[in-house]
C-alpha cells in the first residue's frame, strides 16, 4: 500500500525491504521466520488464477486467498538469552540471516563506535506487569541477573527509554526492532515515542498564526 509505506520510518522501510527480498526466494522459510519474529502468526496467501478458478467451481463465494499458520511465531515482547553486538548494521543483519532469523535464541544488535562483543543472559527475569499504549510501553520486572528486552516494534530515534526515571540506551536489532539492556533487580522500564517533527510543526503553525 503506497500510502502506508509513506508513513513508515527509515527502519520500517528497511524491514519491508528485507521481507520483500526474502519473499522472492522460492523457499520462503526465511520470510516466514522473519514475519514470526515480528509476531505475525497468520497469513493470507493469494491464490493463482487457476487455484481460485478451482475453488470457485466448488464454492461461488470462495475468496482468492488461503490461510496459513506461521509455525515460527515469536512473542511480541521477549527476553532473549544471548545478544551479539556489532559495530555495523550490515554485520548484524548478515549474522541474523545466517542463523535463519532465530532471534528468539540469539539477538543481533548494532552498537556503533564500539568493538563487537557478545553477552549471555541465561536466566530471564519475571515480568510483573506490562502496559502497551502504542507510543508508550511500561514494563515492570524482577530478575536476579541482567537481561535484554526486545519489543517487536519498529526502532526509531524518537523512542526514549527510562529505567526508574533515569535514561537508558536503546538498540536497533538486525531486523529493525527495539532492544534495551536491563539490570538485575526489580525495576520499571518506560518506553515512549515522540516524533521530533511534531514540535517543529507546532512551531511553524504558531508562527503562521502569528503572521
Amino acid at each position: 500500500d503506497p500510502d502506508f509505506e509513506l508513513m513508515l520510518t527509515g527502519s520500517g522501510r528497511l524491514a519491508m525491504t528485507i521481507l520483500d527480498n526474502e519473499w522472492k526466494v522460492a523457499d520462503r522459510g526465511l520470510a516466514y521466520r522473519f514475519l514470526g519474529a515480528w509476531n505475525v502468526g497468520a497469513l493470507l496467501l493469494r491464490d493463482t488464477p487457476e487455484e481460485w478458478a478451482a475453488k470457485l467451481a466448488r464454492d461461488p463465494m470462495a475468496l482468492p486467498v488461503r490461510p496459513l499458520t506461521n509455525p515460527y511465531l515469536l512473542p511480541r515482547y521477549r527476553f532473549v538469552p544471548a545478544v551479539d553486538f556489532h559495530d555495523s548494521y550490515g554485520s548484524a543483519l548478515y549474522n541474523a540471516r545466517s542463523e535463519a532469523y532465530q532471534v528468539g535464541r540469539r539477538e543481533h544488535c548494532v552498537r556503533e563506535g564500539k568493538p563487537p562483543a557478545w553477552e549471555r543472559f541465561p536466566q530471564p527475569p519475571r515480568m510483573l506487569a506490562l502496559a502497551d499504549g502504542g507510543g508508550r510501553i511500561r514494563l515492570r520486572y524482577r530478575g536476579g541477573s541482567p537481561a535484554f528486552f526486545v519489543v517487536a516494534m519498529t526502532y526509531d530515534k524518537g523512542w526514549r527509554a527510562t529505567l526508574d526515571g533515569a535514561p537508558v540506551h536503546t538498540y536497533r536489532t538486525a531486523i529493525c526492532q527495539l532492544g534495551v539492556a536491563l539490570p538485575a533487580g526489580e525495576h520499571t522500564l518506560l518506553l515512549e515515542y515522540r516524533d521530533p517533527l511534531v514540535r517543529t510543526g507546532a512551531i511553524v503553525t504558531l508562527l503562521t498564526l502569528a503572521g
